[in-house]
């Protein structure tokens, strides 16, 4: 995507360059966001477990 954007004088144009971003769908996000929880979770009982 190109857009012109105005200088800071005012009086010529930049154009500028976009990247296009692919999002990922939503519910990939969420099972990954659950599978890291899971491993932050073990992670917190193995210490509980090293302090006991």
């Amino acid at each position: 995507m190109v857009t012109c954007k105005p200088s800071p004088g005012g009086i010529r144009y930049k154009e500028l360059v976009h990247d296009e971003v692919e999002d990922r769908p939503p519910l990939e996000i969420l099972a990954e966001l659950r599978q890291i929880e899971q491993e932050i979770l073990q992670g917190i009982e193995e210490l509980e477990g090293m302090l006991r």
